[in-house]
């Protein structure tokens, strides 16, 4: 149990530094996202574990008492390619890691609250969940799950993305 206690201290430490890099100031949140094989304590986290780790560490940081005004932090899962547009009807822990990027882990972000405003809460697709990802979380009240794909030529394929919020 020590042990766990001491992980998540590490961790917590890790997200610190990086809050305080990517809110330095009004622009510094810009292309400041952290994957989470770059949290010390996570680096050699498998694949297979990418979203229940990534997912338990949005947990630790929406427990920070004191994340900066005018930001908004979530997470941004990279999902697999695919041939056809198709649109979740339940985003869940299982439906994530059956469709988690192969090469990507997850990642935390922070957006100006303006940011969120005018692109996430317009461009990507508000989907419903389970509470399999809110039981990992730690939370369930202002969850918000969103998805994005669109066509990449270049690709031949859909892109697509999920992002996790708690307003």
């Amino acid at each position: 149990m020590a042990g766990q206690f001491l992980i998540k201290e590490q961790v917590r430490l890790n997200l610190r530094r990086w809050v305080a890099e990517a809110t330095k100031d009004d622009d510094s949140w810009g292309d400041n996202d952290l994957h989470i094989d770059e949290i010390e304590m996570l680096k050699s986290v498998k694949r297979n574990q990418w979203v229940q780790s990534a997912l338990s560490v949005f947990g630790i940081l929406l427990e920070e008492p004191s994340l900066p005004d005018g930001f908004i932090f979530f997470l941004h899962l990279d999902l697999s390619g695919s041939n056809e547009e198709e649109i979740p009807k339940v985003v869940s822990v299982q439906w994530l890691e059956d469709n988690i990027d192969e090469f990507t882990p997850p990642s935390l972000m922070c957006a100006s609250l303006e940011y969120y405003e005018d692109y996430y809460k317009v461009v990507p697709i508000r989907c419903d969940t389970d509470k399999s990802i809110a039981d990992i979380i730690g939370r369930e009240k202002g969850l918000c799950v969103f998805y994005r794909t669109f066509y990449d030529n270049l690709e031949k394929m859909y892109i697509r993305s999920v992002y996790i919020f708690l307003t």
